[in-house]
């Protein structure tokens, strides 16, 4: 599974943590596996943390303000989910909370019919290129932003371009939605 997730996809040296993240996968595929399962807060402080790993896959280096720069190689996976801020833990409850209802229907579909950062058969060709979600044939796109707007070009050649990506038609994608939130 190396690749498919953003902790683990994370070997670069401006991350003086790394081991971490490995630490971080087995977290979440032994949550996921019902064999360790965590509460909400524990699993959204993996996934804050994940996040900032993230954030070092997708630009090289360790942005300013992220918890990446506090860590040392000795730094364990307690301290960096124990330095999360509460704020932030208490605004994915609530958007946890806000979310539940809208996707009800995609939670009920099987786990087969559930896919999270689906990479295609032609990704490769572009470096990489992972969608967030399909669901049950239904490609999403989700954008956070500070300054949320309609949907644009840029958006809908993203969209066009997954399912050009999709070679083998895989995901069987047969409809696209987009979610852009603040």
């Amino acid at each position: 599974m190396p690749g498919s997730c953003p902790a683990y996809r994370t070997p670069r040296p401006a991350c003086r943590c790394t081991p971490r993240a490995a630490e971080l996968l087995t977290a979440l595929r032994r949550h996921l596996h019902g064999t360790v399962p965590l509460d909400d807060a524990e699993l959204s402080r993996l996934c804050f943390v994940a996040a900032s790993f993230e954030a070092v896959y997708r630009t090289g280096r360790v942005q300013r303000g992220s918890m990446l720069l506090r860590t040392t190689p000795g730094t364990t996976l307690a301290q960096m989910t124990s330095a999360v801020p509460e704020y932030a833990i208490e605004d994915l409850a609530r958007r946890f909370d806000l979310a539940r209802a809208p996707f009800a229907p995609f939670r009920a579909l099987p786990a087969a019919a559930r896919i999270c950062g689906p990479t295609f058969t032609g990704s490769a060709d572009l470096g990489g290129a992972d969608a967030d979600f399909i669901l049950g044939g239904l490609l999403v796109d989700c954008k956070a932003t500070r300054h949320p707007r309609s949907l644009g070009r840029d958006e809908l050649y993203q969209l066009a371009g997954y399912l050009l990506l999709d070679y083998d038609d895989r995901y069987r994608i047969d409809r696209v939605g987009h979610r852009m939130r603040r």
